[in-house]
């Protein structure tokens, strides 16, 4: 937790993010939207991917089923990189379509 402390330390006393180092999976969050957006634009879809796949294993069954989600969309091709809501509404439709079968 102190490597983490340190690390974040500059961006939290600028505002830039906020962390809640008391919640189960220690949430961090960055302050606005454009800051976000910014940060993730600048960063290569491989390393986004690799980021969300360690995250997975740090987080709640909630937030680690989101990262998997994220992680499996980055890593994703034709289709599913191109279009990752209708891949998504396209896999759950079909998973409602095998459940009510049963």
């Amino acid at each position: 937790m102190d490597d983490t402390a340190t690390a974040l330390q500059p961006a939290l006393t600028a505002q830039l993010m906020s962390w809640w180092p008391g919640a189960p999976s220690t949430p961090v969050m960055v302050a606005h939207a454009l800051q976000r957006d910014a940060v993730l634009e600048g960063m290569a879809p491989a390393r986004r991917q690799a980021l969300h796949a360690a995250a997975a294993d740090l987080v709640d069954a909630a937030g680690a089923w989101r990262h998997k989600v994220a992680a499996q969309l980055l890593g994703g091709y034709g289709y599913t990189r191109d279009y990752p809501v209708e891949c998504m509404m396209r896999a759950g439709l079909w998973r409602c379509q095998r459940w009510s079968a049963r």
